[in-house]
């Protein structure tokens, strides 16, 4: 049994990839290790906690007969203070409901991936934010694993870390496996050589929308997520202006179908709306984007994002 990643953030061939905690400790021993090089990763590097996972994932490596990866016993801590690497893509899978500041592990390995992020996470509910959590094992992996944890909340609290700090949301998936808790798979794509600044947002309760690099890193692409328990049917817009106001691309309205988000331990679950857009790679800079998502009609407007795109050389 394998895991085989999804088209959203499938691997460019001849990408080195890092792979934190439950990233080589899930129960496939390796498993979003080994489907980094399934998916055409040249390398894979990784890291867990506790030695008898990594001398699991070596074991699948032999029996596989895969040499391009490498394992180690290290917390997340200690491969951070190493201070070097970076790699095209980052897994943190399983960790950061594990850390005491899971926002600084963020910062941290974000300043490690060239193009992407992806994570999977337990999630405990209710509000954006965070919520102490103490273990009842030692399985934390930062250094002090007797100091309380800090859960995210929510999806949104994680996508919030990685935006600011350049990466775009381009898939969202949510479960709920019991009456409390429940879990996220996130991927972000990192965006170069430009920042976006909010200019407008309204309507932030019924859905999420970011717009991010394209597939493979090239062009644009829009991620719709609805946030309501309900199917929705929408008619999505998006509009891009030049510094001078002029229109220099329109995509829509065109017709989006949403599935629900997902609410309960017997819901399904959910997952996000992606789609590639056909504008100029280059846009020109700076630039305005708006985005807007209405009633199937066209009539009210359920959520808009005006976005500024400037030059950014730091990125």
């Amino acid at each position: 049994m394998g895991i085989e990643l999804c088209p959203a953030y499938r691997m460019r061939r001849g990408s080195r990839s890092l792979a934190g905690a439950c990233s080589i400790a899930g129960a496939t021993r390796g498993g979003y290790s080994f489907a980094a090089i399934d998916s055409g990763a040249a390398r894979v590097d990784g890291f867990d906690v506790r030695g008898v996972n990594v001398e699991k994932a070596r074991f699948v490596a032999r029996v596989r007969g895969i040499e391009n990866v490498n394992f180690e016993v290290s917390s997340c801590d200690e491969w951070l203070a190493r201070g070097e690497g970076v790699w095209d893509y980052v897994f943190l899978c399983g960790l950061l409901y594990h850390l005491v500041e899971p926002w600084r592990t963020l910062e941290e390995f974000r300043r490690r991936a060239r193009r992407g992020i992806f994570l999977t996470c337990v999630l405990n509910g209710g509000e954006d934010g965070y919520t102490p959590f103490p273990e009842s094992e030692n399985i934390a992996a930062s250094e002090d694993p007797s100091e309380m944890s800090m859960m995210p909340n929510t999806s949104r609290t994680i996508m919030e870390e990685l935006v600011k700090h350049g990466f775009q949301p381009a898939l969202v998936s949510e479960s709920r496996s019991t009456n409390y808790w429940g879990g996220c798979s996130l991927f972000f794509r990192r965006l170069c050589g430009v920042r976006y600044v909010d200019l407008e947002l309204e309507g932030r309760e019924h859905f999420d929308v970011y717009l991010g690099p394209g597939r493979n890193g090239v062009g644009y692409g829009l991620m719709v997520y609805n946030r309501s328990p309900e199917a929705r049917s929408v008619s999505g817009t998006l509009i891009v202006r030049d510094a001078g106001g002029n229109i220099v691309h329109t995509i829509g309205p065109g017709p989006l179908e949403l599935e629900p988000r997902v609410h309960g331990v017997d819901d399904d679950a959910s997952t996000s709306a992606y789609l590639d857009l056909d504008i100029d790679p280059q846009l020109p800079i700076p630039a305005t984007v708006e985005i807007e998502i209405r009633s199937p009609d066209r009539g009210s407007v359920l959520t808009r994002r005006v976005l500024r795109v400037e030059q950014d050389e730091n990125r």
